[in-house]
């Protein structure tokens, strides 16, 4: 039956995209070759052991391909190569003399869900400089190898590179003792520059003192600390002035850095974001991040990583960086004429009418909007120039548009944000708090102590199966979902469920049926999304959108230097 495909994430490459993917690797191959890297090959196949003590977080360790030699032995299908080039400098060539300068080319498998449009199968082509020293200059010279290969692949595309540091996040959650599942959603919260939901969870676990809280005003603050290398100098002064102990210092090898690059030829595609988190926690200073116009992710992803090869007592200090060949290979064309052109992807209904409103009370001309016939595309145009182009599309498809970089910014309710955000990485901007309403677990009225008590397993129906899922894993319920479609109070009423996950607002259709809420599980309203790579690559339209559409508001809400 599946002797004639390939496995979902997997793929052929034949005739001219074969010749295409070997052509970006000798490319890179030969900017590494010329600059002292000689090249290592590894296992396919590696004791998952190599990568448990230091690939990050819980949900990297999720999305591992794992099977079983025949001695019952847990395997991992390589998900990355710094840690098994790690393992080889440890091993095969803890003898060498240092640095070790080696070059790489070579698939690795993450497993990513089924719909999303990624490859689980990818090409990386990278570099890992083990025992150097642990200075600026160093890492000066790994940023331009690293802007030589964006360049390589990008072509006369734009593109720019990015350096973040994951040390002060490190520092403020030790400092506020975070367990590790508070860690990971703060981690999370802080990559996607998502504020709103930041400040929420930490008043929350401050029990409403987190304003007075320097560790808390630093979270919040380092979405909001990115700008071109020039402004790093500005940017660190305001960590300074927390006067957190340790937060400044654990950032100053970055500003180091800034300023190095700021004096040279590169300077003006490079930028900084103090913010930056890298899902691998392995990364003890400076991590890179490449964008090029066209690819809707990241195409260079590193840093340095000075706790991760051993020699015995002796910890050697190391930096390197990998090419995305596959989201290369799979990038498209972006013309510099539209780059000031800002796609936006509204949800369909309700939402759409209210974007509408907004777009008119700031000035746009929305009739083509308002009188949209049967075209797909929507000019909306505003008296400075600047360009809109709206696209109305279902919930789940503005996360997809989004996420993969066909459109710039979404409109969509947080419902469809937390049922759909595995399916790929965006930004969560502004909260406009329209149709504010609740995510609630909801049943027969008096029957809650009957819910929660016994032994059974629990029978709960809902339109949000995602949602449901991790409401009941956190409280430690089992249960059986059923998928509803339609209205999903007929479940508990025809005897099909226990209870409910539903959206709530006023609660009058569960009262009319004999329902009531058992917990609320999260307040839910519209949101603006972003996608990163329009983010960083189209900054200034960005920012010109969010200042005429959010006004004083935008002061509160992250927005590109």
């Amino acid at each position: 039956m599946y002797n004639k495909i390939t496995p979902e994430g997997c793929r052929d490459l034949l005739f001219e995209e074969a010749s295409a993917r070997r052509g970006i690797e000798n490319s890179l191959a030969d900017i590494f070759e010329r600059h002292g890297y000689r090249e290592v090959i590894t296992p396919l196949l590696e004791f998952t052991d190599v990568f448990s003590d230091f690939c990050g977080t819980r949900a990297n360790h999720e999305n591992y391909y794992r099977l079983t030699d025949c001695r019952g032995r847990l395997l991992a299908v390589r998900p990355e190569s710094t840690a098994p080039i790690a393992r080889l400098a440890a091993t095969r060539l803890k003898d060498a003399a240092l640095p070790l300068k080696l070059r790489y080319s070579q698939t690795m498998l993450r497993s990513h869900p089924k719909t999303s449009g990624r490859d689980d199968e990818i090409v990386q082509s990278g570099i890992e400089c083990i025992g150097t020293s642990e200075s600026g200059e160093n890492d000066a010279e790994i940023v331009s190898l690293a802007m030589l290969a964006l360049a390589s692949v990008s072509g006369e595309r734009r593109h720019i590179l990015e350096l973040g540091s994951g040390n002060a996040l490190r520092i403020l959650i030790s400092r506020l003792n975070f367990d590790e599942d508070t860690s990971e959603t703060v981690r999370g919260l802080v990559a996607s520059k998502n504020v709103t939901e930041l400040k929420k969870l930490l008043q929350n676990l401050t029990r409403g003192t987190a304003a007075g809280i320097p560790e808390i005003h630093a979270l919040c603050l380092l979405p909001q600390l990115y700008g071109s290398v020039s402004d790093a100098p500005a940017l660190f002064a305001r960590l300074e002035r927390l006067n957190i102990p340790g937060l400044a210092d654990s950032v100053r090898p970055l500003l180091t850095l800034c300023r190095r690059v700021a004096a040279t030829d590169c300077a003006g595609k490079v930028y900084v974001d103090f913010g930056e988190v890298n899902r691998f926690d392995y990364y003890t200073g400076v991590v890179l991040t490449g964008y090029m116009a066209g690819c809707g992710m990241p195409v260079v992803t590193g840093g340095r990583y000075d706790g991760l090869v051993r020699r015995g007592a002796e910890t050697l200090p190391g930096m390197g960086f990998a090419v995305n060949v596959t989201a290369v290979l799979k990038s498209k064309p972006a013309p510099d004429s539209h780059k000031n052109t800002i796609k936006i992807a509204l949800t369909k209904g309700r939402l759409e009418k209210l974007a509408c409103e907004l777009f008119k009370s700031r000035g746009f001309d929305v009739s083509a909007l308002v009188d949209k016939g049967r075209r797909l595309l929507l000019p909306v145009t505003h008296p400075s120039g600047i360009t809109v182009e709206a696209v109305l599309a279902k919930p789940p498809d503005v996360i997809t548009y989004v996420t993969h970089g066909v459109c710039d910014l979404g409109l969509v309710g947080k419902d469809t944000i937390l049922e759909y955000e595995d399916s790929g990485d965006f930004l969560e901007l502004h909260d406009f708090g329209w149709g504010a309403c609740r995510f609630a677990l909801a049943g027969a009225a008096g029957r809650r102590d009957d819910f929660y008590g016994g032994y059974g397993v629990k029978v709960v129906a809902t339109k949000y199966p995602e949602v449901a899922r991790q409401f009941c894993d956190e409280r430690g319920i089992p249960a059986e979902l059923v998928k509803i479609e339609g209205s999903v109070e007929l479940a508990p009423l025809l005897g099909l469920s226990d209870a409910i996950v539903d959206i709530v607002e006023t609660g009058g259709t569960l009262s009319a049926n004999g329902l009531a809420v058992y917990d609320d599980i999260c307040d839910i309203s519209a949101r603006l999304i972003g996608n990163v790579v329009s983010f960083k690559l189209k900054s200034s339209a960005v920012s010109e959108i969010l200042k005429i559409l959010l006004g004083d508001k935008n002061d509160e809400n992250i927005q590109p230097a």
